[in-house]
């Protein structure tokens, strides 16, 4: 009987031992290396800086480049011809009058138009070529609707509808026409009230604060 339990606790130490030992296997792999290198290069390209006071977008299609200069002491805005950065045009042209700028806030492309936010006039602009090729010029202008708040930024969807960030804090975006309306607002910003969301927004800045409670006064008071 006794060589019997000696037996099983030998038994029983070896088993132990070997499940200790036993090896673990990879659940990853080790790279040595990457099966494709892609590297990134830049070259410096001389402008004529004379031009600029702050370069702050670039927006290149085919052989033309636009530089927005959020600065601009004439224009906001300046062609040139791609890759070379001959100088080509200027537009977006800096004042108060009809087709003029208060600001510069984004431009883009959209097939082989442009168009410039001017938050200043909260207003969106088309630029188009002429047909000779030589100047760039205003060819439609989008007034924002009232019930949005200054628009900083604008993506194009469709060629008749785009998004704007909603400045109202009850949601994310806003889809407008190209006729300036407001069609609906997405991506609800979850807010048991919005007058909890404007009060505790520490990251915006005053003037801000005072746009957004003031456009939403009538709407905190039926809330309340």
């Amino acid at each position: 009987m006794c060589k019997f339990i000696i037996a099983c606790l030998i038994s029983l130490s070896a088993l132990s031992f070997s499940s200790c030992t036993q090896k673990k296997v990879a659940t990853s792999v080790a790279y040595m290396d990457f099966p494709q290198t892609i590297e990134l290069k830049a070259r410096v390209q001389p402008l004529d800086t004379a031009l600029f006071r702050y370069p702050f977008r670039v927006r290149v299609q085919g052989d033309k480049a636009v530089v927005m200069d959020l600065h601009g002491t004439d224009y906001f805005c300046h062609v040139f011809h791609y890759p070379g950065f001959r100088y080509f045009a200027s537009f977006g042209k800096r004042g108060e009058a009809p087709e003029e700028m208060l600001s510069a806030e984004n431009i883009r492309w959209h097939g082989q138009s442009l168009w410039g936010l001017d938050a200043g006039k909260s207003v969106l602009t088309k630029y188009d070529f002429t047909s000779s090729g030589c100047s760039i010029v205003p060819q439609k202008v989008i007034n924002m609707d009232a019930d949005m708040l200054r628009v900083l930024d604008f993506v194009m969807v469709d060629d008749f509808t785009f998004i704007v960030p909603d400045g109202s804090g009850s949601s994310r975006f806003c889809w407008v026409n190209y006729q300036g309306k407001l069609l609906r607002r997405t991506g609800q910003i979850p807010s048991a009230r919005l007058y909890v969301l404007i009060q505790d927004r520490g990251g915006v800045p005053d003037f801000q604060k005072a746009l957004l409670t003031s456009y939403n006064r009538h709407h905190l008071s039926a809330r309340r």
